[in-house]
């Protein structure tokens, strides 16, 4: 490209996310003031091989599908609680999805071959979250009525450690998705998947708010008498942990729509890169 000349390709502002497209290659981002060149120097994915991009794809599908279905199931989980249903072994139905979620995730933080990784501790940080997340939800679940000495407690920081995985995941995840929204190139990706970062970042201190009020609540509930325990709804306690839970699911279900937004469009747009290498 020569210099002054226009910028025809759909390069994107590694700071802010400013579609280039029809500026000046020798100016400025009119949003941030970073030297658009800075921004041309990343290499597009249509220059990448064509096995990396469809990898690249089938994580992004993984990475989506899943998440419906676990909320999905989420929600009729919580419906089922509600009506007291018995569900016996459609609670173990979520093991499926869990395992498209950790693989779609897998596949989107493969290395590309024969090319420099620029941040590996992300995909580092991707993929030791996951298996944490994994190795600690299997062993909360086999521990829980099967361990003498795995109590309340130990269940809780079980979950507590379940869930500051996942945040980490998801907020090291989505800046690993910047990354790739710089080389689509998608200006809707790399602006939005670094707010769902800083909402990931967000969850983990809500999620671990949520545990101990619950754990809080707890010990407050098994210290008033055992015949007064019916009439504490209204009670301070009560009402702080009821809005705490509250608080929880509303940011998780934000989160989480925002989450399914971001993936269903990195599948979309994955699939209409056109790699020149075969």
């Amino acid at each position: 490209m020569e210099q002054g000349a226009k910028i025809e390709r759909g390069y994107v502002c590694l700071t802010c996310g400013y579609a280039l497209r029809g500026l000046n290659e020798s100016g400025t981002c009119p949003e941030c003031g970073k030297p658009v060149q800075d921004s041309l120097r990343i290499a597009l994915l249509e220059e990448s091989e064509a096995r990396h991009v469809r990898r690249l794809a089938l994580g992004a599908a993984l990475a989506f599908w899943p998440a419906v279905a676990i909320v999905l199931m989420w929600i009729g989980l919580i419906a089922a609680e509600v009506e007291r249903l018995e569900l016996g072994a459609w609670e173990y139905a979520v093991v499926l999805p869990v395992a498209g979620f950790v693989a779609g995730w897998w596949l989107l933080t493969t290395a590309e071959p024969g090319r420099a990784d620029e941040r590996p501790s992300l995909r580092v940080l991707v993929r030791t979250s996951l298996i944490v997340s994994v190795v600690t939800g299997v062993l909360n679940a086999a521990a829980e009525g099967s361990v003498a000495w795995w109590n309340e407690i130990a269940s809780l920081i079980a979950d507590a450690v379940l869930l500051a995985a996942l945040g980490v995941c998801v907020w090291a995840g989505m800046r690993h998705v910047r990354r790739l929204a710089s080389r689509i190139p998608s200006a809707f990706l790399y602006k939005w998947s670094v707010r769902l970062s800083r909402l990931g970042a967000g969850w983990i201190l809500v999620a671990l708010l949520q545990l101990t009020m619950e754990l809080l609540y707890d010990r407050w509930l098994r210290s008033q008498p055992e015949a007064v325990t019916q009439s504490l709804a209204l009670e301070p306690m009560s009402l702080a942990a009821a809005g705490m839970t509250t608080i929880t699911v509303l940011y998780t279900l934000a989160m989480l729509s925002l989450y399914m937004a971001v993936t269903g469009v990195l599948w979309r747009q994955l699939r209409r890169v056109k790699p020149r290498a075969a």
